[in-house]
């Protein structure tokens, strides 16, 4: 289905629906943070549309149909003959930057048009630590990468790579050595915030792998313990534990992965977008 390569979302049939095809999200991954709950239908026919939107009235204003099961409103939405979105509101009868997104990426995967999403959100066509060309998507998720010395530049925060090392274990004072499963990546980042940051979770691209830090990371200097105020400089260094064969050519295939994007909760979150900051510097 095209909705896939513009979302990272693979639906999943429900084979229970009397009106058509439902196509529901699965548990992982499913973009909840960009995109919400929400599931497609497409109908059969008339009938079967005149069905899946019951108890929606007319239209209004973006082609948007409300409707009301108890105290949860979901916005209703249909493409052409056949396609219906159900999108849940929640308690407040709004479209939110979630429900946006989702309507972008439906219109253009119901179209085949994936050049009418902004260039954030149309899927990279290569590495984005190869396409100097600025943001794209990479399975549902926007990526900016920050090449060379330049810095990343966020909503959060601007960051920097200092350094990276590669080391076979990690010596905490006082402690035993940890030793890798593979070899620790360590980068040294450093970063000014925009806004209060109650946490972050920086990750390692190397290739088509991620990797989250490795619990050895604890064990590392950082220069102030999290929430940081606004306006507030932070260095940190932190491991990641990889293979042995990607931990070799870090330097020129990886990237320190930053969340990019403010959540409603007003926290940075990597779901909602991502800063790469390249670490062949």
């Amino acid at each position: 289905m095209r909705f896939s390569p513009l979302t990272g979302v693979r639906l999943v049939p429900s084979p229970d629906d009397l009106v058509g095809t439902r196509l529901e999200v699965p548990a992982e991954p499913n973009r909840f943070a960009r995109l919400g709950t929400y599931s497609l239908v497409w109908t059969r026919d008339q009938a079967d549309r005149r069905e899946t939107l019951r108890g929606a009235p007319s239209p209004g204003p973006r082609g948007i149909r409300w409707r009301r099961s108890g105290s949860t409103w979901s916005a209703v939405k249909s493409y052409g003959r056949h396609l219906v979105l159900d999108w849940s509101a929640g308690p407040k009868r709004r479209a939110s930057p979630q429900f946006d997104r989702l309507a972008r990426a439906v219109r253009a995967a119901y179209l085949g048009r994936p050049g009418l999403l902004p260039l954030p959100e149309r899927p990279c066509r290569q590495d984005p630590l190869k396409d100097p060309g600025g943001a794209c998507s990479l399975r549902g998720v926007p990526v900016t990468v920050a090449q060379g010395d330049s810095a990343l530049d966020t909503p959060a925060f601007e960051a920097e790579v200092r350094g990276v090392e590669v080391r076979g274990r990690l010596k905490p004072k006082l402690l035993p050595a940890q030793e890798a499963n593979g070899r620790f990546v360590v980068v040294d980042y450093r970063l000014r915030t925009k806004t209060l940051i109650r946490s972050l979770s920086p990750q390692l691209r190397i290739g088509r792998r991620t990797f989250d830090e490795a619990p050895a990371s604890v064990f590392l200097p950082r220069s102030r313990l999290f929430p940081l105020p606004p306006a507030a400089a932070f260095s940190a260094r932190v491991a990641f534990d990889v293979p042995r064969d990607l931990a070799a050519g870090v330097r020129e295939r990886g990237a320190l992965v930053l969340p990019a994007d403010i959540d409603e909760l007003g926290d940075p979150s990597a779901e909602l977008a991502q800063g790469w900051v390249a670490l062949d510097r």
